[in-house]
């Protein structure tokens, strides 16, 4: 399964609807809703174990790409192993991991930026009680990635992806994992000291350098 050639990346793909597009709160925690299931699938699926496994042999790559939903619904007939998140208006579907220079072309060819959504602020709205997440993500503020709904996706995936793998106290389908936090940055700062997870991007694209982008914790 070794592909020196081309990185390894997972492929998130997000139907929107332009006349009615989903929050970037739910847009974003429906990738990390997706991430944790397909995780999930992979502990019953050989193959998909596999994947995971030279996928996570080095740099983590996510892209979260974009479709109206007439070319979404086109996306199913792809035989490609896949689980799907519906979060609010927020229905993203995600790949598992491959080499990128063997994606197929209707996935290649959708959009990866452009997408503006509104930005909260604050917490996620609270859930009840029963249905309280465990495993609070929390986004810094110093990078400005509500600008940027893709990328930041990508990075709250990746929060929620280290900490599954950190045996963090996820809940089952359909309880939501996850609580989205948007601090100020002393919040942050603070919360980071001690947070079990903490997701550094590499500055090779949006970011002009280095830095830490989430964090998770529960």
């Amino acid at each position: 399964m070794n592909n020196e050639s081309a990185p390894w990346a997972i492929q998130y793909v997000t139907r929107i609807d332009k006349a009615n597009p989903p929050s970037l709160e739910h847009y974003c925690l429906a990738h990390a809703e997706a991430t944790v299931r397909l995780l999930e699938h992979s502990s019953q699926d050989p193959l998909l174990d596999a994947a995971f496994a030279e996928y996570e042999k080095g740099h983590i790559r996510k892209f979260a790409r974009r479709a109206n939903p007439n070319t979404f619904e086109k996306l199913s007939r792809l035989d490609l192993p896949h689980q799907d998140a519906h979060i609010g208006l927020a229905l993203t579907r995600v790949y598992a991991p491959a080499p990128t220079d063997v994606l197929a072309k209707e996935i290649h060819r959708l959009q990866l930026t452009g997408l503006t959504l509104p930005s909260p602020t604050g917490a996620a709205p609270t859930q009840q009680a029963k249905d309280a997440p465990k495993v609070t993500i929390a986004v810094n503020p110093k990078w400005g990635l509500d600008d940027h709904p893709g990328k930041l996706a990508a990075q709250v995936a990746h929060a929620a992806h280290i900490a599954y793998r950190k045996n963090a106290p996820l809940g089952a389908a359909p309880q939501p994992s996850f609580l989205l936090l948007w601090p100020t940055q002393a919040e942050f700062d603070l919360l980071k000291e001690s947070a079990p997870v903490v997701i550094r991007d590499a500055g090779f694209t949006v970011l002009p350098q280095p830095g830490v982008t989430t964090i998770a914790f529960w």
